[in-house]
């Protein structure tokens, strides 16, 4: 079986082929996080869904409201900001500090039933640098990182520390329940201040040249390793198939997906 080289964080995108193929031609299809939380609330999707996506979650606390001269006792409730309606793209992602990685059981079982296909992007600079480009050129800022994963039963200090100040307050976007951790999200987001779009899309070109695409299965059942050099991964499979001779428009017909 043979390797892929990654430069820098690994990213990996499950779902079916048509969204696979839409986003491997350039389309970024970015939701609001407030659809995430419909979602569960309305569908009872928990997979996709979450109902407090992009809140401050709070289990027991009481809060001052200096406006009102008076304190109010906040149980298990999302608390919104300004970064709550923020859009967002997800991808899977290495966690930060490990050396090599296999999926678990209950990760080869979910992610798969998010799609058969896959898409690994093999140079996370690169990506980046075209998604801030087009994100700028829209008028929005771009921010990314990985999803922080917490015990809603539980008030982290160490959760709500990182939320201090105005950059800190954009970590929000990052905090999903532990019920969500196999899921090891990085996630790309928008945030405009005043902003109505329902989703932002994105068109950044073709990325054939810094992505694969391959059966989730055989995404799967290999692994990741890190390399002697640094940011540098493999991954053990082969594309599943010969790039297309045909090549894929510029701005083609967006396809939703997270």
């Amino acid at each position: 079986m043979g390797m892929t080289q990654v430069k820098g964080i690994p990213l990996v995108k499950f779902k079916n082929e048509e969204i696979i193929d839409s986003l491997q031609s350039g389309c970024i299809y970015m939701n609001k996080l407030d659809l995430f939380r419909k979602m569960e609330q309305a569908e009872d999707d928990d997979k996709v869904g979450d109902n407090i996506d992009g809140l401050l979650h709070l289990h027991e606390a009481i809060i001052h409201l200096p406006e009102l001269g008076e304190s109010q006792e906040v149980h298990n409730q999302g608390i919104k900001t300004k970064y709550s309606d923020d859009y967002c793209y997800c991808f899977f992602s290495l966690q930060p500090g490990v050396s090599k990685f296999e999926f678990s059981d209950v990760q080869k079982t979910k992610m798969e039933e998010m799609g058969d296909w896959a898409l690994i992007i093999t140079d996370f600079d690169k990506f980046l640098g075209r998604l801030k480009e087009k994100a700028e050129a829209q008028g929005f800022e771009l921010y990314h990182g990985f999803a922080r994963y917490f015990d809603p039963n539980n008030d982290s200090g160490n959760v709500l520390f990182s939320l201090l100040g105005e950059e800190g307050l954009k970590n929000v976007s990052f905090l999903k329940r532990n019920k969500y951790s196999y899921q090891q999200e990085y996630r790309f987001v928008l945030h405009k201040d005043g902003a109505i779009e329902d989703k932002v899309i994105l068109q950044i070109g073709d990325i054939s040249d810094i992505s694969v695409k391959i059966k989730s299965k055989k995404v799967l059942e290999g692994y990741i390793k890190k390399a002697d050099s640094i940011n540098l991964f493999y991954m053990n499979f082969e594309s599943s198939s010969t790039p297309d001779p045909d090549p894929k428009p510029d701005n083609p017909d967006p396809v939703e997906g997270k």
